[in-house]
């Protein structure tokens, strides 16, 4: 299990690789000149793919855009190949663009990696897109859950979150 956090604190001074690189490294111990090094790289080259992130992987994260350290964030969690991940609030302060983008890599992600998301987000649009199933809570309360098509129907829900009328 792994998480991707609302703010994003990569390690600045670093590549986008070697962002990537401290991950596979942590559950893979040294990298090494021999054998192992060459692996890790193509691990990290491959994630950055999945992700939309490949364009710089020699880039200094903190020349990166808002959107990027996102994506970067995305492939930074995804290097210790969790089996479920948890995302908060991926999309906060992203363009319609890189919104899409991002979930874009997110069904990437959810296709080729068979991994459960588990994401706290305010842009329903998207979850829908994204979810099998959802939970909504209400002032930390259990309001509903079921399909995106059963939650969006779901009048408790409706009320909550656009009133009454």
């Amino acid at each position: 299990m792994n998480r991707t956090f609302q703010i994003v604190r990569p390690f600045k001074d670093l590549t986008v690789l070697e962002n990537v690189l401290v991950g596979l490294i942590q559950g893979r111990g040294r990298l090494t000149r021999k054998g192992g090094s060459d692996e890790l790289r193509n691990q990290a080259m491959e994630l950055l793919q999945l992700v939309g992130l490949l364009r710089a992987p020699l880039a200094l994260a903190r020349n990166l855009s808002h959107g990027e350290l996102k994506k970067l964030e995305l492939a930074r969690a995804l290097s210790t190949f969790p089996d479920v991940l948890l995302v908060d609030e991926v999309f906060s302060g992203l363009s319609a663009q890189e919104t899409q983008e991002l979930s874009d890599a997110l069904v990437r992600v959810k296709t080729s990696r068979n991994l459960t998301l588990l994401m706290v987000e305010h842009k329903v649009s998207r979850v829908v897109q994204l979810a099998n199933r959802m939970l909504v809570l209400d002032h930390g309360k259990l309001l509903s859950q079921g399909t995106p098509q059963e939650i969006l129907s779901d009048q408790k829900v409706l009320e909550a979150y656009l009133g009454k009328g």
